[in-house]
């Protein structure tokens, strides 16, 4: 059960946050919550052995790894049928997960999948470059202008380097694609908006935290801010007309 007596999962080995577990939640509604809000859904599952999910074409010598895929999908239950034998009174809040989505309805994106093997980095320099490197490739210079990791907080985290043995990129962009059969009927037409929502992300206003003293918003953060949400909004309104 969730929280204060709230529906949802059992705290098993499987599914109990291990790190900060303060932040653990379990009832249904904020789960289910969380995946219907959500655009995009990351489907991770087993290639099941020497499948294409681990090897191209097919070549059984290539190595297999798990697969992930991005894909639309939300929680729902199907109205209970007379003829299945169920009349709902079991139901205890819990979903199913639907995911794929309807064939004319499509969006615009960018993905990556990369494939290799994972080794955790020992050498102190190469773990203080790569944390340097992730860092600032999450806000620039924001290395530079925050304290040093303490030999604890040092200790505590684990660096991992990935080396890549293949890779490749999809990416959608444009307009609609309309079925053939759908450019000539015209009473659909008239009744079907057809085209594309800009998607960007938007970076707001900086909020000190209540601890803080410095004066004002360092230029560095500000700056990134503001062009990094212009540049979003520029690719996504480029992205739906090409």
């Amino acid at each position: 059960m969730g929280s204060a007596g709230e529906a949802g999962w059992q705290k098993t080995k499987l599914n109990t946050v291990v790190r900060y577990r303060n932040r653990g939640k379990y009832d249904y509604e904020t789960v289910h919550k969380l995946i219907d809000e959500c655009p995009l859904l990351h489907v991770s599952f087993g290639s099941g052995g020497n499948s294409n999910g681990g090897s191209n074409d097919g070549d059984d010598e290539s190595p297999s790894y798990p697969v992930i895929l991005p894909m639309l999908g939300c929680t729902g239950i199907f109205p209970a049928r007379e003829d299945w034998g169920y009349d709902g009174s079991d139901d205890d809040g819990s979903r199913y997960i639907y995911l794929h989505g309807y064939y004319q309805s499509a969006c615009n994106y960018r993905s990556v999948v990369a494939f290799g093997h994972a080794t955790l980095v020992e050498d102190p320099e190469e773990r203080l470059y790569a944390m340097e490197l992730i860092t600032n490739n999450l806000v620039p210079e924001r290395w530079e202008n925050t304290r040093y990791p303490s030999a604890a907080e040092m200790k505590a985290t684990g660096i991992i380097r990935i080396e890549v043995d293949s890779a490749s990129a999809k990416i959608r962009t444009g307009t609609t694609g309309e079925a053939r059969s759908d450019l000539q009927d015209e009473e659909m037409k008239s009744r079907v908006w057809a085209g594309v929502v800009p998607v960007h992300t938007v970076f707001g206003e900086p909020v000190p935290a209540p601890t803080n003293t410095f004066k004002g918003v360092p230029a560095y953060i500000s700056d990134w801010a503001r062009e990094a949400t212009i540049q979003s909004e520029e690719y996504a309104y480029a992205a739906s007309e090409k």
